[in-house]
């Protein structure tokens, strides 16, 4: 058995880096790539674009961090990086979440450079209703490859790299990890007591993980709010659980949206071990769901809803309310909504305007914004209400919905048999109960 201080999984740039690094400080290294030379995947196929956060309008805190590590791999790498040409981002008003009015402001907070520029210049009239220079470079990976082999020939004996690996099995030991290789026809067994995985985990990979079984993960929640956007991928996923040795042993729950789903993709799903999917109905109101630009309907919502129990899934419903532009039949018609798709649970929240999106500007318009959005979060509103009903009477109207539903005697009923029937999720609803209690009455 060989020993190292460290051996790290894949040689594309953040392993060949670690190496190098932990070189540096004198420790013996060992990096294990299943190809026949480095930087042969993500590194050199897709991930060549030096990106400063335009791309996170949805997050100023990452998009500020992409802009710091844009600085600093400029600063370190700077011979490998070609910055000859322009890099332009559009935006649609029409087709996206954020318009340009939005994304500039977004680039002015962030602290990025962003220069207007006229979209027809680019793009068919109507398509596009914004257009920036902006800031972004790519680099050459096979120089920065070159750079990051020749820093590892002068660490000499303290670094190793080989090719050609399949690992065969990892063992964790009291104090280190035992991982079996195999190279060419013979196997070989090294040990570390730091093992850093550098891959870029394939969906076949994600599998390998998650069947695992050391720490005894039997439950788990895919939280991706798009993940049956993809119907194909979905699909596929579903399909490496049924044929696998964890088929039958996990169970999971996931995020979906209405739009696009399919009845068979849900039947996939649970075969393959779902046991719940939430999904976003928002609200019972065609008018404030275009409003909100939620891209559905409520038809939509129900055929999801309906979908579910013919499939025998059970589904969680989450929707807003207090939207600066609900009246009291808007959200009566969201509580008409939640008892006709009558899900397994619900939640109901206060619709937060976030900076940067046209529901903020609504709100500060119209006068509604109470106090700062920070600090605040769905339960304890920033405004004063929406323009035809004050806080208080959202609030109320909130907790009439969730009383509503959970106290009806049908539901209760229903979830005694799941308890009888099912012991071991007792607790869980009991757990749940006294949260949902709490809410509502602190």
């Amino acid at each position: 058995m060989i020993k190292y201080d460290k051996i790290i999984l894949g040689a594309g740039l953040y392993g060949l880096y670690a190496a190098q690094l932990c070189a540096s400080r004198g420790q013996h290294v060992l990096v294990l790539e299943c190809d026949d030379a480095p930087f042969k995947r993500a590194t050199y196929i897709n991930q060549a674009r030096v990106h400063q956060g335009y791309h996170y309008p949805r997050s100023l805190s990452t998009a500020m961090k992409s802009a710091g590590y844009f600085a600093r791999f400029n600063e370190d790498y700077g011979f490998c990086i070609n910055r000859e040409f322009q890099k332009v981002y559009a935006t649609s008003s029409e087709y996206s979440w954020s318009d340009g009015t939005q994304f500039k402001k977004f680039c002015e907070a962030a602290q990025i450079p962003c220069e207007e520029l006229y979209p027809g210049r680019f793009f068919q009239d109507g398509m596009c209703d914004g257009a920036f220079l902006t800031r972004e470079y790519t680099y050459d990976a096979i120089i920065l490859r070159d750079y990051f082999m020749e820093k590892l020939q002068q660490a000499g004996s303290m670094a190793a790299v080989q090719y050609g690996i399949r690992i065969e099995k990892i063992e964790k030991t009291q104090d280190s990890y035992v991982l079996n290789v195999k190279q060419g026809r013979n196997t070989v067994q090294y040990s570390t007591g730091f093992l850093l995985n550098a891959t870029y985990a394939s969906a076949n990979q994600i599998l390998d993980m998650l069947g695992y079984e050391k720490f005894g993960i039997k439950n788990f929640f895919f939280k991706a709010d798009t993940f049956t956007i993809n119907p194909e991928w979905v699909k596929e996923m579903c399909e490496l659980i049924i044929h696998s040795k964890l088929y039958g042993k996990i169970q999971f729950t996931a995020n979906s949206r209405v739009r696009p789903l399919k009845k068979e993709t849900l039947q996939l799903m649970k075969k393959a071990g779902c046991f719940l999917v939430a999904f976003g109905f928002e609200s019972g109101s065609d008018e404030i769901l275009q409003k909100m630009r939620k891209g559905t309907t409520v038809a939509e919502n129900k055929q999801a809803a309906q979908w579910c129990k013919e499939v025998g899934l059970a589904f969680w419903g989450y929707f807003v309310i207090g939207f600066p532009w609900e009246t009291r039949e808007d959200i009566l018609l969201t509580k008409k909504l939640v008892m006709e798709t009558d899900p397994d649970f619900i939640e109901v929240t206060i619709a937060l305007p976030f900076y940067g999106t046209p529901m903020y500007e609504t709100c500060k318009q119209e006068n509604l914004l109470e106090k700062s959005v920070l600090g605040s979060d769905f339960f304890h509103s920033s405004t004063k209400g929406t323009m035809h009903l004050s806080l208080d009477e959202v609030m109320k109207l909130r907790k009439d919905i969730l009383l509503s539903f959970y106290l009806r005697p049908k539901y209760i009923f229903r979830k005694m048999r799941e308890c009888i029937t099912q012991p071991s999720v007792f607790a869980q609803y009991v757990k749940y109960g006294l949260k949902l209690v709490v809410n509502l009455f602190k």
